[in-house]
């Protein structure tokens, strides 16, 4: 229709598989507060500080919660940028205020296209989210999401969430290996693996290496490369990604390698 679309997320390397994967004129994906400091950036909103810190920077570490709670969104109120139709992702990660200011964004709020998913379960933060009147609230019952054993298994804890998983994947069995986790043992195991997914066709970009733990505690701190493919440490066009579970989403990579 060249509208004018801006789509938000809370999670960055979710708005860095969305861009990649389409990449569209008029749309514009970025992560909630990324999208805030290149605004400020670009127009040259005035910090109390003297510049906007970025917020994937080693530096925003140490910035007070209030950075990114008020003076960060607080610049989207203050830009000139507007869209015709906003999208946000996972809206439960939103604090009322974030999203008071990504409205502002938009060229009409009472009358241009908002759509929002939301989904109570995943509420981790416990922020209280009211929609925004005159929404019109259409449940989703078909879980598409998941893998029927996935789902299966969630339903147990769930009971409540009256959702079917017809449309669902059944997906191969999860294959254990129950090795040390030396790096000496473990890495010919993952050369094995991922030779084997290579070998049938399946894209390295598909693939992710999940750890429990921060990538500088994982015990493939340091390795440049498996079964020939490099290592990235963010989402890219092309590389192995290796990331921990704290920033991984669940639906970037088809195929999980957890360990």
């Amino acid at each position: 229709q060249g509208r004018k679309v801006l789509f938000r997320c809370f999670n960055r390397r979710l708005a860095d598989h969305l861009r990649l994967s389409y990449q569209q004129e008029n749309l514009t994906i970025l992560n909630f507060h990324q999208w805030c400091y290149e605004q400020a950036v670009k127009f040259n909103v005035p910090h109390e500080s003297g510049a906007w810190i970025d917020p994937d920077s080693i530096e925003a570490k140490s910035l007070p919660a209030s950075y990114f709670e008020i003076a960060l969104p607080s610049v989207l109120s203050k830009v000139p940028e507007r869209f015709d139709a906003l999208l946000i992702d996972e809206l439960q990660d939103f604090t009322p205020y974030w999203l008071q200011m990504a409205l502002t964004c938009l060229n009409d709020a009472e009358h241009d296209p908002l759509i929002v998913a939301i989904d109570g379960h995943q509420n981790i933060w416990g922020h209280i989210q009211e929609l925004p009147p005159n929404l019109l609230v259409l449940p989703l019952y078909e879980n598409v999401r998941n893998a029927k054993p996935i789902f299966e298994r969630i339903a147990h804890q769930f009971p409540e969430c009256c959702m079917s998983s017809q449309s669902s994947a059944f997906g191969e069995f999860v294959r254990v290996h129950t090795d040390s986790t030396n790096l000496s043992t473990v890495l010919p195991i993952f050369e094995t693996i991922i030779q084997d997914l290579l070998n049938k066709g399946t894209p390295v970009d598909q693939i992710v290496l999940l750890s429990g733990v921060l990538n500088k505690f994982s015990i493939l701190k340091g390795i440049k490369e498996i079964a020939g493919q490099k290592l990235e440490y963010r989402i890219s066009e092309g590389g192995l990604l290796s990331t921990n579970v704290l920033r991984f989403k669940g639906l970037e990579k088809p195929i999980v390698i957890l360990y």
